[in-house]
């Protein structure tokens, strides 16, 4: 039984892969991509406006703060004067 052999490469269909290769990334010079200077450029910048978020709700919460007053049921309220009243009631 003979077996069939191989197709040996072929070097015109490497030569057109890589040039299929080289027009999709980059053209028929291939670039360099992004630089990592405008990739570290955005990313501070996305950092500087997240930075600011975060010192908006900074400043959203400790106005909160300062306007909470903690609720108490008015029944708690009639107890606790009438605690005071009798002298029971300590702070």
């Amino acid at each position: 039984m003979v077996r069939p052999q191989p197709d040996p490469p072929c070097p015109l269909s490497s030569a057109v892969e890589h040039l299929v290769y080289t027009e999709a990334v980059g053209g028929s010079i291939p670039s360099a991509g992004i630089s990592i200077t405008i990739l570290m450029e955005e990313f501070n910048k996305k950092l500087k406006e997240i930075e600011s978020k975060l010192d908006d709700v900074n400043r959203m919460m400790q106005e909160l703060k300062e306007a909470y007053t903690p609720y108490e049921h008015p029944w708690y309220r009639v107890k606790r004067n009438e605690l005071i009243a009798s002298g029971n009631y300590e702070e």
